[in-house]
């Protein structure tokens, strides 16, 4: 049987063009498309127009200029076991693709996640190849949805970016030591809950998993070991402690209730920010230390506030 050329093609949501300049790996492309331009190449794809056609523009789109533009992920590769007639004979051999595919694709979103405030997702892929007799694209599948993220636009700065595509090549997703991919996953699960206490709980597990050690004095250990951390100075220390006591206190406001929308209204969008800031600091400064939880809380926990500067600094080299 010949080699058949197929292609692949993702629609990423909340995204924008900050996407653009993130590296993926060679054989993998981002580019942003006007609606009419996507649409227009979607119609050309054979296939049930209901697959190639359905997708949900508030959902996916960015505006700029008053023009609507979609981010789209796109892939190629070469088939010998395609059968050109019945769809479901390629799906194994798509099946390895998608896999690979996709695999290095959630690994680069997820670590845009860690480096910045964004929760870009993979809303819909296609497969397809290209029928030598007509030229056209016959679709092979699509794949739609996954959990939608909520509450967040993506906002990568220039340092963002430069971070991402720096840490590309190390491949640190999943994170070590595991403690890390454990709270990096309740930062990420902060995106899809809907309600702001539920996503304030998440974010406080996150913190509690990366600076306590699960016996008593919670509060004082989290609050205590987030200061000497992230503090760059004594009052910089106090700050943070208390500013992290206070997470916690409003994390055990929503937890032991009273049970009903009010903890959850408290806090806010801003809080929220906020508070997935400190976590994404706290991951970052702990996989540059790369130290198991228990040589960590000794070192923590011998540390006081007027060490801190010239500790970080020793313990980063």
């Amino acid at each position: 049987m010949p080699s058949t050329d197929c292609g692949y093609m993702a629609i990423v949501a909340n995204a924008n063009k900050s996407l653009s300049r993130i590296h993926f790996k060679e054989g993998l492309t981002v580019e942003r498309m006007e609606i009419n331009d996507l649409f227009e190449e979607l119609s050309e794809i054979d296939g049930p127009p209901s697959l190639s056609q359905k997708i949900d523009v508030f959902d996916e789109t960015e505006f700029e200029e008053g023009r609507a533009f979609f981010t789209v992920i796109r892939g190629r590769f070469t088939s010998d076991s395609i059968d050109p007639k019945p769809i479901a004979g390629a799906l194994g051999d798509v099946g390895r693709f998608q896999r690979d595919y996709e695999k290095e694709i959630l690994m680069t979103l997820d670590s845009c996640m860690l480096f910045g405030e964004c929760a870009p997702y993979l809303s819909r892929r296609y497969y397809t190849y290209v029928e030598r007799a007509t030229g056209r694209r016959r679709l092979l599948s699509v794949f739609f949805g996954g959990i939608r993220y909520v509450n967040s636009q993506m906002n990568l700065t220039d340092n963002d970016v430069e971070r991402i595509n720096a840490n590309a090549k190390n491949g640190i997703i999943p994170l070590e030591p595991s403690y890390l991919q454990f709270a990096f996953e309740n930062l990420k699960l902060s995106y899809k809950v809907p309600d702001p206490g539920m996503m304030h709980v998440c974010l406080t597990t996150a913190l509690e998993s990366m600076l306590c050690d699960g016996g008593s004095e919670t509060r004082y250990k989290l609050s205590r070991n987030g200061a000497v951390l992230l503090g760059k100075d004594r009052k910089d220390c106090e700050d943070v402690k208390k500013k992290i006591a206070e997470i916690y206190d409003r994390r055990s406001a929503i937890v032991h209730g009273p049970h009903d929308k009010k903890n959850s209204k408290n806090t806010k969008e801003f809080d929220i920010f906020g508070l997935r800031y400190i976590v994404r600091q706290t991951i970052l400064a702990l996989l540059e230390l790369s130290k198991e939880q228990d040589e960590l809380f000794e070192l923590l926990t011998a540390t006081g506030y007027d060490e801190t500067k010239e500790w970080r600094k020793s313990n980063q080299m």
